[in-house]
Parts: structure tokens; sequence; C-alpha cells
């Protein structure tokens, strides 16, 4: 979203997948390249704020260190080198900014966020180049969610064996992930 004297001027989103692939870090860092895409477009300014509610993020776009999503970083980099090309004198700033503190446009932000997480993008053509191309699977995101898809089978299963009828009797609470720790002290 793109605000200039607390009035909206313009806003992109992009759908980046399901929230089985991707993380809200890796969302963050994306709506900063929009953001600065959003500032390349604009006519003559010297100055612009880029507020996101992600102190990893403000810290991720200021090291230059591998990280996890450190490739939207870079892409955020290029981006922001973009702005800079076609408004030489441009200062731009990211800053933290608390969400939901009743920040003008903060509400707006958050709706063009839970459209775009819907699965609700901009027009393809009005997306920088780096914004079209679908993001990478996130491993790890990935990973997390897997093993909860296992975790919840195996306890679905766990639950309909005889063993678990058996220890329900001795402990209802069963499957209970404290089940170690009230065995530990059992000679």
């Amino acid at each position: 979203m793109l605000f200039r004297d607390r009035v909206e001027h313009s806003s992109l989103r992009k759908h980046l997948g399901s929230q089985e692939h991707h993380t809200v870090f890796e969302t963050e860092l994306r709506g900063l390249s929009l953001a600065a895409e959003l500032i390349k477009a604009e006519g003559h300014i010297h100055m612009a704020m880029i507020g996101v509610d992600s102190q990893a993020v403000v810290l991720a776009t200021t090291h230059g260190r591998g990280a996890p999503g450190q490739y939207l970083a870079v892409g955020l980099h290029q981006q922001i080198a973009g702005a800079w090309c076609k408004h030489p004198v441009i200062e731009i700033e990211v800053r933290w900014m608390p969400g939901h503190e009743g920040i003008p446009g903060n509400e707006r932000a958050d709706l063009e966020a839970k459209r775009a997480a819907e699965g609700s993008s901009s027009e393809e053509r009005l997306l920088p180049r780096l914004c079209r191309q679908k993001l990478l699977v996130s491993q790890s995101t990935a990973h997390q969610h897997h093993r909860k898809l296992v975790h919840t089978k195996a306890k679905e299963w766990f639950k309909i064996s005889l063993r678990c009828q058996r220890l329900c009797q001795i402990n209802p609470t069963m499957p209970s992930l404290n089940f170690r720790n009230d065995t530990e002290d059992l000679p």
C-alpha cells in the first residue's frame, strides 16, 4: 500500500501459496518488494518510509548473512536499487512499527494482506518481474507441515489401538505427551 499525506494512492498484492509451503517471514519480505515497486512507480519523491510489523524482516534487510529466505532480501535490495535509479535523491527507510496499533493505513494494509492470503493477487503486468515467479517452497515450513501430519496420523492410529484402550484405563488422558514424565519414576 502506498500512502501519500495519509491518503491511499496505490496498492499491490501477491498470493504466494499455501501456509504449508511458505512462512510469514517470506510474505513480509515479498510485501516489502511490492512496496519498493510502488515507490519506484511514483512521480517525484525525495523520501519514503516502508513500515513492517516484523523485527526479523527489518533485521534481514540490514545484513547479508545467509538465512532461510535470504534470496527474498536480495530481491528487495534489487527493487530498492531500481527505485534509486529512477529517483536518485530518494531516501528509503524500512522501519518496524507495531501491528494493530491504530497507525493510519494499517487496517487497510491488513485487509490487503488477508486478500492476498485468500488467493487474490494484483494483475501480473503490474507486479515486478521478481514477484511474478513462484517462490521456492520453504523446506523448514514443508518439513514442519509434514511432521504435523505424521504426528496427527500417529495419534489417530494409537487411539484406535488395543494398547491405547488398556492405557486409558490407567491414565484417561491418553494419548498424552506427559506419559513419559508420568511413568519415569515407576519401577
